[in-house]
């Protein structure tokens, strides 16, 4: 099974799994939850690629006056997901058993 291995990606996965956002709305999550500031060079094209493989798809949705763009994810995006998270899952056990070894 697949996996993400760059953590932002993985971060951004897990978002769309638990709702639909914009990317704008992502890059607010990621400076306010996670204190780090996630440019639109890099969440932009990583959504686009992230669609490009079939992990999230996205929707043009109207706000108002305004449309916007929103991601969700996907069966597939769900599946690379759960394997990343088994992964990662995987490294703290490890990290664990050294601390204590």
């Amino acid at each position: 099974m697949k996996r993400l291995r760059d953590l932002r990606k993985f971060c951004i996965l897990c978002l769309l799994e638990s709702k639909e956002l914009c990317g704008y709305e992502i890059m607010k999550i990621f400076r306010d939850v996670l204190g780090r500031q996630v440019g639109s060079s890099f969440i932009y094209p990583t959504l686009r690629k992230m669609e490009k493989l079939g992990y999230i798809k996205s929707k043009v949705m109207s706000v108002g006056k305004r449309r916007k763009k929103v991601f969700y994810v996907t069966e597939l995006g769900k599946q690379v997901c759960m394997s990343t998270k088994e992964e990662l899952k995987k490294v703290f056990n490890m990290c664990e058993g050294v601390d204590n070894g």
